[in-house]
């Protein structure tokens, strides 16, 4: 009975399992739209949030609107400051900051001058 119960579980995991994508000039993808608010600033490494195991499991989806500010780091720049601008559910939000956590942009220093760093917004889908 426990089998069956990991099943479920694991296919959840691997399913919403976190992607790095190098192509900040995709066009379709997560890059292209992942940044709403800016038309020149794009992440160099793009990861996808992973979809809560409670909501997945109660088949809840939603998403999670934030914005976020870039600060720089040692490879790059990170977002920092991030914070909801509507979210249907507070472990959406969860997700949607873990995974902007990990994205990774140019240097502040090296971004288009045409459009700030700060005030940056993305919105990240849990649809199953």
């Amino acid at each position: 009975m426990k089998n069956l119960t990991l099943v479920p579980i694991l296919v959840i995991l691997l399913v919403g399992c976190q992607s790095i994508n190098h192509s900040p000039e995709e066009k379709g993808g997560a890059i292209e739209s992942s940044i709403e608010n800016r038309e020149y600033i794009r992440p160099i490494v793009h990861i996808a949030p992973a979809y809560p195991i409670k909501e997945a499991n109660e088949k809840v989806e939603g998403a999670c609107k934030v914005l976020f500010d870039l600060a720089d780091g040692e490879y790059g720049s990170h977002p920092t400051n991030i914070r909801a601008v509507s979210c249907e559910n507070r472990n959406f939000f969860k997700q949607c900051e873990n995974a902007l956590q990990k994205w990774l942009f140019r240097h502040v220093s090296k971004l288009d001058s045409r459009e700030s760093p700060e005030g940056l917004i993305t919105t990240c889908e849990f649809r199953l």
